[in-house]
């Protein structure tokens, strides 16, 4: 389908519309025309209606006996005005030969015709001749003289041949409307100068709008002249729409098939898509032959990471409403943004400035002829715009679930559609796709993720949240311990100032999982068989905090009672650990911290167990930076601050953490990084503080 996707058919063995009858018909009254004085054929009929597959069907038909020899000239092909009557005779004289020798005679006929009938500047040496002497009048004279007794010699030998031909010769010309104006008018005048010529049929295809409208002159109607010149003409009427329409779903579903790509398809949108967007753009069989075209290619590129029903939308678009799909693509933010339903002025001005690009975009699609097809475009492919075109904000659809079902109404998906090419953040979602597959299976989902490239594991798992509604119970603890067990491999990143950190992301997808249990019994058990499984205190007490009751953090998913033996068992392991232990830990300040509110006895254990590398660990996972904003500016500002008071606390006061951190100090010989964290360390033990926290910064 796509290697000639905007090609005429060739042979009835293609004729999916059933066109052999009326090219039977045409054949027929073809041969039966009295052409003694010439003959002139019309196929009309607008861009795309088919006069091209009609025209071949028709020369199929004559080419059977008794045979009628179809001459074709393309005027398409030659450029200029004044190229047509020369190119005319030649190419028909070339074809002619091609035919035998029985059309000798005649082609010599055309040739010597031209000779005497083309401009005189396109003859090599009366050209010449004439631009040495064009002050020659009397000599120009004679020539012309001459030249008109031998034009009507020449004619008139080449009416006898042509009238003692057994049948007649039928001339094609097609694509007539593809001219220029001045290029139309010309073959106009060339059909009528020859139409006379005994034995010739003129097959003329064109749209009679486009052509009458380049033959309107000085008052003279263009349909008007037609009618002067044409003797029979057949307009091609539309296709009925239950047979456009049957055409139209086989040609598609082919160029699907073809593919051999494996697509994700909701039936359940399919018919008011096909209803409200595609089917109001297509007329033609053209138009079925270039839509499939581009379903095929667009298809084969995007496979099943775009769903079906989008890019069967979105390609009839950009096929037949292009300035509206340059809209699309300008307006692509605004029309997968999810509605803000906080009232603020910057929200009202964001609304308003939204209201007037959807506006915009439905004039452009207006001028195209297809407004409503665009408004229909914004309620049925972006949901998150409907309520600039006076629909609800998403109507029964969830947000949550676009990216899931890879629709462009997510901002991503749209973005892969659109540039053709995938970005980190579609990426993303086409793993997390593929982890969701393996959540039930602990050893297969352990190898694809440590298979994930680690910079972009954090975003992975983020995606998983949209799979939510999917989660198995029995994908929760294999989840689980995969998912905890990564936590602390996953490298930090720059934040911004509302980004969720990385334990938060990982929280998020655990949360979801364990709520797909019934009971906090189940959770509890849950957890008892993933807690062994987990390699770091870390990741143990990311989910014992998860499920328990600590303000703020915990969600209470076991009992207090449960909560609290959690609790009390992590605290034990802390104290039981070695100093090594702890200095490996992702934040070993969070966990110290937390086994202390547990109820261990961390200041006494740090006097007793506290290693330099330890110390070091301890004060580089109490820096963090700030960041801020000030009024009417948006720069950000960063602060690297130390939670100098939680150190304190853990030490048991500050004597106790000077002395470990002066304990630590010959580890920067070997970091230099650790000296700018003693500098730090140092201010804050003279007692300076940040300004935001009562401090003289």
């Amino acid at each position: 389908m796509a290697s000639n996707a905007d090609q005429p058919i060739e042979h009835a063995s293609e004729d999916l519309l059933h066109r052999g009858k009326v090219a039977r018909s045409i054949a027929d009254n073809l041969r039966v025309v009295d052409a003694r004085r010439g003959y002139v054929f019309g196929v009309l009929g607008p861009w795309g209606s088919g006069k091209t597959s009609l025209i071949n069907l028709v020369r199929e038909q004559l080419a059977t006996a008794p045979e009628i020899v179809c001459l074709d000239f393309n005027p398409w092909m030659f450029s200029g005005s004044e190229q047509l009557m020369g190119t005319f005779f030649l190419e028909l004289s070339a074809q002619l030969r091609l035919k035998g020798d029985r059309f000798g005679t005649i082609a010599d006929g055309l040739d010597a015709y031209l000779e005497l009938l083309a401009p005189l500047s396109m003859i090599p040496v009366v050209g010449y001749w004439l631009q040495r002497a064009r002050s020659a009048s009397t000599a120009l004279k004679r020539f012309r003289d001459t030249r008109k007794g031998s034009i009507q010699t020449r004619r008139a030998d080449l009416e006898s041949h042509l009238a003692r031909l057994a049948t007649p010769l039928v001339v094609i010309l097609d694509d007539i409307d593809r001219l220029t104006t001045p290029e139309i008018r010309e073959i106009f005048k060339l059909v009528r100068l020859t139409a006379s010529f005994p034995n010739i049929i003129y097959v003329l295809a064109f749209d009679r709008k486009r052509v009458e409208h380049a033959l309107n002159e000085d008052g003279v109607s263009g349909r008007d002249y037609l009618e002067k010149i044409l003797q029979t003409t057949i307009d091609i009427p539309r296709l009925p729409e239950k047979l456009l329409l049957t055409t139209f779903s086989q040609a598609v579903d082919e160029a699907v098939r073809a593919t051999g790509a494996a697509t994700r398809f909701d039936p359940s949108r399919w018919p008011d898509v096909l209803a409200e967007i595609v089917w109001p753009l297509i007329t033609t069989m053209r138009d079925v032959r270039r839509y499939a075209s581009s379903i095929d290619a667009a298809v084969r590129e995007m496979q099943d990471e775009i769903e079906l029903v989008d890019i069967l939308a979105l390609e009839a678009v950009r096929i037949f409403m292009p300035d509206t799909f340059a809209a699309i693509q300008n307006a692509a933010a605004i029309l997968t943004r999810p509605n803000d339903s906080t009232y603020t002025l910057q929200a009202q001005g964001d609304t308003e400035h939204a209201q007037l690009v959807v506006k915009s975009l439905l004039t452009i699609a207006e001028h195209e002829g297809h407004r409503d097809v665009a408004r229909d475009v914004v309620g049925r492919i972006f949901p998150a715009a409907r309520r600039h075109v006076g629909g609800s904000s998403y109507g029964t659809e969830r947000p949550d679930n676009w990216p899931k079902a890879h629709r462009v109404a997510h901002p991503d998906f749209l973005r892969r559609y659109l540039e053709r090419f995938a970005g980190e953040s579609i990426d993303a979602f086409f793993l997390a796709e593929q982890l969701h597959a393996l959540m039930t299976d602990q050893p297969a989902l352990q190898e694809a993720v440590d298979a994930i490239d680690p910079a972009v594991l954090e975003d992975v798992i983020a995606a998983l949240e949209a799979y939510e509604t999917d989660f198995r119970a029995d994908a929760v603890l294999p989840a689980t311990v995969v998912l905890l067990n990564k936590l602390p491999t996953i490298p930090g990143r720059e934040r911004a100032m509302l980004q969720l950190d990385t334990r938060l992301i990982v929280v998020r997808v655990i949360l979801r999982l364990l709520r797909r249990l019934s009971t906090p019994d189940e959770v509890r058990d849950v957890v008892g068989q993933a807690l062994p499984q987990l390699t770091s205190l870390y990741s143990r007490l990311v989910l014992i905090m998860t499920v328990g009751h600590q303000e703020g953090v915990g969600l209470g998913l076991v009992s207090e009672t449960v909560a609290h033996e959690l609790e009390s068992g992590l605290a034990d392991e802390v104290v039981a650990s070695s100093a090594e232990k702890l200095a490996a830990e992702r934040i070993p300040l969070y966990v110290l911290q937390e086994a202390q509110q547990f109820g261990a006895d961390i200041p006494h254990w740090l006097e007793n167990s506290a290693s330099p590398e330890l110390i070091r660990a301890l004060l580089i996972s109490a820096q963090s930076e700030s960041l801020s904003q000030s009024f009417g500016s948006r720069a950000v500002q960063r602060r690297t601050r130390l939670a100098w008071e939680l150190l304190e606390k853990l030490f048991g006061g500050l004597d106790r953490l000077t002395a470990a951190i002066d304990v630590s100090r010959h580890l920067a010989d070997a970091d230099p990084g650790y000296t700018e964290t003693l500098a730090l360390a140092d201010r804050y033990r003279s007692g300076w503080r940040p300004r935001d926290f009562g401090g003289d910064e």
